[in-house]
């Protein structure tokens, strides 16, 4: 299972902004984890600035795994062709959602699939 939180990173100047109402720009990081769904641990994390997507630090959470993936499953945001092929390289299966405007991708593409289910029983219901 894959995901991503935002971190506030405190400076210097954080207790005098405070203390006067001062505006400052805060600053942000974000945390991308990847954890083992049946044992809970966390088995990759990746700490970037908050303008990387969470699909483009899918490959730096997966890639350096030395151990067996059967799937990979996140939200929305790693519905994109780089993350199924990185997926694909480690020898898994992507379960994310497609998002609301999926359209079908290049014919016996394994999004399809999903694509073609969300179209026929609504995406709340492929949740599920």
């Amino acid at each position: 299972v894959v995901d991503s939180t935002g971190l506030k990173v405190y400076g210097n100047g954080e207790w005098h902004t405070r203390k006067h109402r001062a505006s400052k720009r805060r600053t942000w990081r974000k945390l991308h984890l990847a954890v083992d769904a049946t044992s809970h641990d966390i088995v990759g994390a990746e700490l970037s600035m908050v303008n990387v997507s969470d699909g483009e630090a899918l490959a730096d959470l997966i890639r350096p795994l030395r151990r067996n993936i059967d799937r990979v499953t996140g939200d929305g945001a790693y519905d994109t062709r780089s993350c199924y092929e990185e997926v694909a390289a480690k020898g898994a299966i992507m379960r994310v959602p497609p998002r609301d405007n999926a359209q079908y991708w290049e014919e016996g593409h394994p999004r399809n699939n999903a694509v073609f289910m969300m179209h026929q029983i609504g995406l709340s219901q492929w949740k599920e």
